[in-house]
C-alpha cells in the first residue's frame, strides 16, 4: 500500500486526486500535524507520497530513518516528483508513474546526477570539501531544484561556483547547507548544532607538531585528537601536518601522518624562528633552533597555504610532544578563459568548465547559457572587481572570445591565476586550407 500524506490545503486537495486516481493502491495517511502523519506512512507503508515541501519532509525524517521505504516528495505546484529515498527500491519508478496522474517531472535526487546545477555531491569537491552526513545530499538537492529556501553558512571566503537564487541567507529555512570546521554539538533542546543542514568539512586546518626523539606514533595520535576536540574542531577539516625540518622524519610524525592520511609540511628552523606565537619557550630554541615549533609551524604553513592564517587551538603538551592548530583563509581563484573564435561549438570543455566553477564572470560575451544559475554575470568595465573579488577568496573568471593571449601576465600571492586558452581563430577555417587527405589509389 502507498501512504499519501498531505502538508497543507493544496496538498491534500492533490493527494485526494491521487487517491480517486488509484483507489486500490493508495490510501490517505492523517495525523494532528503532517510530520506525525508522513512518520506513521513511512513506518507503515511499502511506499509513501507526500504532497510537502521537501525541506519539510527531510526535517520531519531527521531520527526517524525510512529503513529503505520508497520516498516520493511531489511539490504543491506539482510541478516535480522527487526520488527523494529508497531509489533502488523503487522511488524513482513511482515517481515516473505520479507524472502522467499528476501532470508533475520526475526528478532523480541520486548522488552523482548529470544535472550539475542541482547535483551538489562535488560541491567544493576540488577544493577538497568533504560531506559530513552523505545522506542529507537528496533532500537538500530537492530543495534546491524545488526552488524552496535553503540556507547557506560559511561558504563566503572560499572560491566556490554559484548557487540558485533560492540558496542564500533566509529566515529559520527548513533545509540549508554549512561549510564549517567546527565539529558537531549535541545538546537536549535539539537534534545538535548541525540540525537538519548538509554539511560540508573544509580543509582549512593545519596540525602543527614537535616530539621528542623516539616520541611514538600513539602519544602524539592522542595529542593531537585532545587539541582538535578541546578547541572543536573536526578532524575531517585537517589539510596537512608540519613541524620543524629536523623532526620532518621523525619515525612517530612521519607513522601517524600515514596512518591518518595527512601530508608532512616541515620548514627550517630559522623560518620559525621570525613567526610571533603566544608560547615560545627557551629550551625548544635550544633544542631545535626555534622558540616554538607546533605553534609557529602551524601558523606559518597556513598563511603559506592560503591568504592568511590565525592559531585556534594553542600549544598542548604531552610529556614527549606539542600539537597547536591554525586556520587558514583560502585564496581565491581567478581564471582567465579564452572563448574562441566566436561559435559556441568552438567553446573548448575545459573552458565551459571553467565558467560553472565560477561565481562571478566579468565578459561582454554572452554566457548565460554557459553559467550556472546565481552566477552574478558582470561587463569589463567592472574589471578591477574581478581582482578584488579574488583577493577576499572568490571564484572568478574573466572571459574574452579568442584564444587567451590577449591576456596580461600577472605575478601574484593574493589569489590563485589559471588560464585556459580557447580555439584561435585560424582553426575554424583550418579544414579549408589544407589540402584533403585522400586515400591511396589502387593504380598509384
Amino acid at each position: 500500500m502507498i501512504g499519501v500524506v498531505a502538508g497543507s490545503a493544496g496538498g491534500r486537495s492533490a493527494a485526494e486526486t491521487l487517491v480517486a486516481a488509484w483507489p486500490e493502491e493508495t490510501r490517505l495517511v492523517e495525523a494532528g500535524r503532517a510530520a506525525d502523519a508522513l512518520r506513521d506512512a513511512v513506518a507503515r507503508c511499502a511506499a509513501v507520497v507526500a504532497f510537502m515541501p521537501v525541506g519539510a519532509v527531510a526535517q520531519a525524517l531527521v531520527g526517524h530513518p525510512p529503513t529503505g521505504v520508497p520516498v516520493v516528495c511531489v511539490d504543491e505546484s506539482m510541478r516535480f516528483a522527487f526520488a527523494l529515498l529508497g531509489e533502488h527500491r523503487g522511488a524513482y519508478r513511482l515517481a515516473h508513474r505520479l507524472a502522467p496522474v499528476l501532470g508533475c517531472v520526475p526528478v532523480s535526487t541520486a548522488t552523482g546526477t548529470e544535472n550539475d546545477t542541482v547535483s551538489l555531491a562535488g560541491y567544493g569537491a576540488d577544493l577538497g570539501f568533504t560531506v559530513h552526513d552523505p545522506a542529507l545530499l537528496p533532500h537538500v538537492e530537492a530543495a534546491v531544484l524545488a526552488g524552496e529556501p535553503v540556507g547557506l553558512e560559511g561558504a563566503d571566503g572560499w572560491p566556490l561556483p554559484a548557487l540558485p537564487p533560492n540558496v542564500g541567507t533566509h529566515d529559520a529555512p527548513a533545509t540549508g547547507i554549512l561549510v564549517t570546521d567546527r565539529a558537531a554539538l549535541e545538546c537536549m533542546c535539539h537534534e545538535g548544532w548541525f540540525g537538519n543542514r548538509l554539511v560540508y568539512r573544509p580543509p582549512s586546518l593545519v596540525v602543527g607538531v614537535g616530539a621528542c626523539a623516539g616520541t611514538g606514533a600513539g602519544e602524539i595520535a592522542k595529542l593531537v585528537d585532545a587539541t582538535l576536540s578541546a578547541a572543536g574542531l573536526a578532524p575531517e577539516s585537517v589539510r596537512c601536518l608540519a613541524t620543524v625540518e629536523v623532526k620532518a622524519d621523525e619515525p612517530g610524525i612521519r607513522a601517524f601522518a600515514e596512518e591518518r592520511g595527512w601530508r608532512v609540511i616541515a620548514h627550517p628552523a630559522d623560518v620559525l624562528a621570525r613567526v610571533p606565537v603566544p608560547n615560545p619557550t627557551d629550551a625548544a630554541r635550544a633544542g631545535v633552533g626555534t622558540p616554538s615549533v607546533a605553534e609557529a609551524a602551524a601558523l606559518w604553513t597556513a598563511r603559506s597555504l592560503g591568504r592568511g592564517g590565525e592559531l585556534v587551538a594553542e600549544k598542548r603538551k604531552s610529556a614527549h610532544a606539542t600539537a597547536a592548530v591554525a586556520r587558514l583563509a583560502p585564496k581565491g581563484r581567478l581564471t582567465v578563459v579564452g572563448l574562441g573564435p566566436g561559435d559556441r561549438d568552438l567553446i573548448t570543455a575545459r573552458a565551459r568548465a571553467a565558467l560553472r566553477r565560477a561565481s562571478l564572470v566579468i565578459t561582454d560575451a554572452p554566457v548565460a547559457d554557459l553559467v550556472r544559475p546565481g552566477t552574478l554575470v558582470l561587463p569589463e568595465e567592472a574589471l578591477d572587481l574581478a581582482f578584488e573579488e579574488a583577493v577576499r577568496g572568490r571564484a572568478v573568471a574573466l572571459a574574452r572570445p579568442g584564444d587567451g593571449s590577449w591576456a596580461t601576465a600577472v605575478s601574484t600571492d593574493a589569489f590563485l591565476l589559471e588560464k585556459v586558452p580557447g580555439i584561435t581563430g585560424d582553426a575554424r577555417f583550418a579544414p579549408h586550407s589544407c589540402d584533403p587527405v585522400l586515400p591511396p589509389r589502387d593504380d598509384a
